[in-house]
């Protein structure tokens, strides 16, 4: 049964009130909260009644809502991120619905530049955990970040070594499983192009390919597309990736190895308009982002994403003291760990 909007505008009340968003002052009022929500006065109205009649909220003498019975969140977190792609939005996602299920604030702060100064104002606040989605991490953030390294968690950029916490899907590993599948298909010239953003001219896709390189006796060569968010991902990838093919460095290319599946999108848009057809004249692989591989056309072979939820509840559990501190700094999901690999690997329209 569908939620009418009175209650869907109920619902969103009450889980600010829950995250602490009117903790220091009043509700606006009802034209100022209808005008935000996008909905009539009236409705807003209904809303606050309703509100007011389940003690969630009470009347002050100038006729302002205060929240009943605020109680502190939790913990105070915050998840710092450069201007996220689409498959980033999930990790964002995740941090936010754990904070929602364990009565935590969440703010969600995103700055193009790693050096800009609110980066460096969050690490001096009083958050409980930051999440560190970082563009580049030069000198001066990661000294700045060692200095309150028990709050830090890094996102995608794996830094256990420097003793902080590392928030990651699928273990680096997992990728040997779509090149043994490559390599059983009978591809030989697998080909690996990547994007890559500030000075992080390496990263662990590529480092993945270049041990299958050795391992399955694969030929080709690394090229990589740079990309500087806010710029357009997927653009700058077919621009990259449609200068090289006319430099003929994929002429005898049987597979092409990409970082996600934006730029596989990208790859098969530039091959389709160089006429060549794919699988049957070159193929794609990938990893990540099931939700845009499977519903792709070609469907886009390669490894999907875990759960993310799971590891994210558990950092926050440890936080939180429900579970004990942990000895790890690794969160994610080991390959040896897994006992069934069918959810792992998609083989999709892009290989033979």
């Amino acid at each position: 049964m569908a939620v009418n909007k009175t209650q869907e505008t109920v619902n969103l009340l009450k889980k600010r009130i829950k995250n602490g968003v009117y903790a220091a002052n009043p509700l606006p009022g009802a034209p100022a909260l209808a005008q935000e929500l996008g909905i009539s006065y009236v409705t807003m109205r209904r809303a606050m009644r309703i509100l007011l009649d389940e003690n969630v909220v009470h009347q002050l003498d100038n006729g302002r809502l205060c929240a009943t019975q605020h109680q502190e969140p939790a913990l105070k977190v915050a998840m710092v991120t450069p201007p996220v792609y689409p498959n980033e939005n999930k990790w964002v996602k995740a941090v936010s619905r754990s904070s929602e299920k364990y009565g935590c604030l969440f703010h969600h702060i995103i700055t193009s530049e790693s050096s800009e100064k609110a980066v460096f104002d969050v690490l001096d606040g009083d958050y409980d955990i930051i999440f560190m989605m970082s563009v580049e991490w030069n000198p001066l953030l990661v000294n700045k970040m060692l200095k309150v390294k028990e709050k830090i968690v890094t996102v995608h950029s794996n830094m256990t070594s420097l003793g902080f916490r590392f928030f990651d899907g699928y273990d680096p590993e997992i990728l040997d499983i779509l090149f043994a599948y490559l390599a059983e298909r009978n591809y030989r010239k697998v080909d690996c192009f990547y994007t890559v953003t500030g000075s992080q001219y390496v990263n662990w896709r590529f480092i993945q390919w270049e041990k299958a390189v050795e391992k399955y006796n694969f030929t080709g060569r690394a090229y990589y597309a740079k990309v500087t968010p806010p710029e357009p991902l997927a653009e700058r990838a077919y621009m990259s990736f449609s200068t090289l093919f006319g430099q003929n460095v994929f002429k005898d290319t049987e597979v092409i190895f990409v970082n996600n599946p934006m730029v596989a999108r990208a790859v098969l848009r530039a091959l389709a308009d160089n006429h060549l057809r794919v699988p049957e004249d070159i193929a794609v692989a990938s990893i990540g982002e099931p939700e845009v591989a499977t519903f792709n056309t070609p469907s886009i072979t390669g490894i999907g994403t875990p759960d993310l939820q799971e590891k994210c509840d558990e950092i926050f559990k440890h936080y939180l003291g429900i579970a004990p501190k942990p000895d790890k700094l690794l969160f994610n999901h080991p390959a040896e760990e897994l006992k069934n690999f069918d959810n792992v690997l998609f083989i999709g329209e892009t290989t033979r």
